[in-house]
């Protein structure tokens, strides 16, 4: 459960990045003016929106992973036996650990798949 509750945190997060800037305004020289241009803070929200998408798409990576090798049926020479190959720096099933290893390594594989 604890991949989940990383999942759903870093949901929680981008969630709150996704927010439109546009929600309100600012009144600027005693009412005369509106400021409304908020380009600033959405273009800040959509660069912090990036560490908690990469977090949740590591999360499914290591949930789909996990999956396949119990699964133990990969034909050799497919799409997803080069995958699985490609992930092995992700630590196997069998084994009870902290998974923050195999977030952090998913995470550094995500640009190259």
């Amino acid at each position: 459960m604890v991949l989940e509750y990383t999942a759903a945190s870093a949901l929680a997060e981008l969630r709150q990045c996704a927010q439109p800037a546009t929600l309100g305004t600012t009144a600027i020289s005693l009412g005369l003016e509106d400021h409304a241009s908020f380009a600033w803070q959405a273009a800040l929200a959509a660069r912090n929106s990036l560490e908690p998408l990469r977090t949740i798409l590591a999360c499914e990576l290591v949930a789909a992973l996990r999956g396949v090798r119990q699964h133990r049926d990969v034909p050799a020479g497919t799409p997803l036996d080069a995958l699985v190959q490609r992930c092995a720096s992700i630590a196997d099933v069998g084994v009870d650990h902290a998974l923050v290893e195999d977030i952090d390594a998913a995470a550094s594989l995500l640009g190259s798949l």
